[in-house]
């Protein structure tokens, strides 16, 4: 994810909308993530936004 976001910086974008940070709550397609996992994954994204200087929507 962190090279989508540093292409999508090089590509002169304001900012990213992640979507889809529900993972773990779905059933066997989840690949094993618990909500630990997602929370960890969700303050990651956060922390990335801040490294960029973007605009982080939600």
């Amino acid at each position: 994810m962190s090279a989508r976001m540093d292409l999508a910086k090089s590509k002169a974008c304001d900012g990213i909308e992640p979507d889809n940070v529900d993972g773990h709550e779905h059933g066997n397609a989840n690949f094993g993530f618990t909500s630990s996992d997602q929370l960890n994954y969700n303050k990651w994204l956060a922390s990335g936004n801040i490294i960029l200087t973007w605009i982080f929507c939600v």
